[in-house]
């Protein structure tokens, strides 16, 4: 997320209190990762054009006080979300090592079947 938000001019990074992206003291993305009885879920939330008002009526990440942003209200217009999805998967491709593949539901209950 911060590779990709630079690619768009805004300058991200991390706060040494806290898990997230964040440009200056407002947080711009978040991950996470839990185990739930075996199995793990993970993921990022990436502000990219949202309303942030429903943050207001909630502390954010469990986090008090703290502002949200995203790449809308730093840049003060709307980039497409496609354009951010790309640029996000490459760089993951790029850290990672990895090389993501467009498939469909078919072709995965083909791969889950053959194990």
């Amino acid at each position: 997320m911060i590779r990709a938000a630079e690619d768009f001019g805004v300058v991200a990074g991390r706060n040494s209190m806290n898990r997230g992206v964040w440009v200056a003291n407002k947080k711009l993305g978040s991950i996470g990762i839990t185990i739930r009885r075996g199995v793990t879920f993970h993921g990022i939330a990436f502000n990219v054009n949202l309303s942030l008002e429903p943050f207001d009526w909630i502390n954010p990440c469990g986090l008090k006080g703290i502002g949200m942003t995203s790449i809308e209200r730093e840049l003060s217009y709307q980039l497409s979300m496609r354009e951010v999805r790309e640029a996000v998967m490459s760089h993951m491709e790029t850290v990672f090592g990895i090389e993501f593949k467009e498939t469909n539901l078919s072709e995965i209950n083909a791969l889950l079947k053959s194990y």
